[in-house]
């Protein structure tokens, strides 16, 4: 018996939620008959963590925890169990992290059925694997320096106060700003800050 703890199941209808609301097709159909369900919500967290086996498979959409009390890779790494995350909203970077983490599957939400199948069954047989969106993605990752910049932008420093936080000339750190910009494909400062907070680059617990 394989047990999946997740919150992507519609709880009335048993059925596997996608990018185009909830799957005619019944999950018990996708994953088997020897699968017993479990719901994760944040409110029940401390009581699933209880009871998760080393057996059991965690599958989540941090999207759907978005008052989860810790970080997502916090919750990976406190898991006894393998973890598998089915998204669309991830950035490579946060994948790296959680893969990090003790993550071994990433599914996209975006991909077509048979391809989210395949996803959920190599997880289930105890194998990694990763979305083509994301072994197929380009994109630049930001490096520790840019990574800080971002961090100290997002608490509201100047330019100039960040240069002195990072003992860095005001010219570096204008530099690291174009780049950051470069690299999330944004215009301005808000919608670079909105987009690293999308993609869970800022964390408002450090300064």
């Amino acid at each position: 018996m394989i047990t999946i703890i997740n919150n992507l199941i519609n709880p009335q209808k048993n059925c596997l939620i996608h990018k185009e609301g909830v799957y005619p097709h019944l999950i018990k159909q996708l994953l088997g008959a020897e699968v017993r369900l479990s719901l994760l919500l944040p409110e029940n967290l401390q009581e699933i963590s209880g009871k998760i086996k080393t057996d059991d498979y965690l599958l989540f959409d941090p999207a759907y925890l978005p008052t989860l009390p810790i970080s997502i890779c916090d919750l990976i790494e406190g898991m006894n169990c393998k973890c598998a995350v089915m998204s669309r909203d991830l950035r490579s970077q946060e994948i790296k992290r959680l893969k990090t983490a003790g993550l071994c599957c990433y599914i996209n939400k975006h991909e077509s059925f048979e391809g989210i199948r395949h996803g959920i069954d190599a997880f289930i047989r105890d194998q990694t694997y990763y979305s083509k969106a994301y072994e197929n993605e380009q994109e630049e990752i930001l490096s520790d320096r840019e990574q800080s910049v971002i961090q100290l932008i997002s608490h509201g420093l100047s330019t100039i106060e960040i240069a002195d936080e990072l003992s860095l000339s005001v010219h570096t750190i204008n530099t690291h700003r174009k780049n950051i910009l470069k690299k999330l494909k944004a215009r301005t400062t808000g919608d670079m800050i909105a987009k690293a907070i999308r993609s869970r680059l800022i964390n408002f617990n450090e300064h």
